[in-house]
């Protein structure tokens, strides 16, 4: 069972502004290279997916993430950020009706 922090790690606005998304890492555990899990809280939204991107490299990664829906939240596993230097996780929300950014810069 994943167990995360209690505190969000960051805390992003929608491109529309209407939703907040709520950025949880997993206990002991920040994001880093390799395989990663996280617990995301979004407002008023039913369906995500996740795609992590490396925008310098213009590539994602080999593996899609895994979304799981809970009562309360988003947990996604086997975010897979295979390189060092500056990745972003695209979040579509609602079937593509508003979307997300969440940075991470690793070395």
């Amino acid at each position: 069972m994943l167990v995360f922090e209690t505190s969000a790690s960051q805390v992003v606005m929608s491109r529309s502004g209407t939703r907040e998304v709520r950025v949880f890492e997993r206990l002991g555990r920040p994001v880093s290279r390799g395989v990663n899990a996280l617990r995301l809280e979004v407002n008023d939204v039913s369906a995500l997916t996740v795609t992590p991107w490396m925008p310098v490299m213009g590539h994602g990664s080999a593996t899609v993430p895994r979304v799981v829906r809970t009562e309360d939240a988003f947990v996604v596993e086997q975010v897979v950020l295979a390189m060092p230097g500056r990745w972003e996780l695209r979040l579509e929300l609602e079937g593509g009706t508003d979307d997300a950014l969440i940075t991470y810069d690793l070395e």
